[in-house]
């Protein structure tokens, strides 16, 4: 992988774990897949940048969540999402 596409790969990694999403593919492995709570925001963000960002399908996670002072953990809807480098030239 050209050094330029190890660049891209780290500084999208960044900005997917900076909106609270997960990135879940293998490092600097392409497509990229991440994923995140529905409706998030981030898909769009990367589309207007450039990238393509494609549904992947949906999951589920152990979310931790805090009532009465007490912590417990619930299962949370995720969806997956997987990017692609824009093509050369476009």
């Amino acid at each position: 992988m050209p050094k330029s596409q190890e660049r891209i790969w780290v500084k999208i990694e960044d900005v997917i774990i900076n909106d609270g999403a997960w990135v879940v593919s293998p490092f600097l492995e392409f497509p990229l897949r991440f994923e995140g709570q529905p409706n998030n925001g981030l898909p769009k963000l990367l589309r207007q940048a450039g990238y393509s960002v494609a549904n992947a399908g949906s999951t589920e996670r152990f979310m931790p969540f805090t009532e009465a002072g007490r912590q417990y953990v619930k299962s949370s809807p995720i969806d997956i999402w997987e990017l692609r480098l824009p093509e050369a030239g476009r």
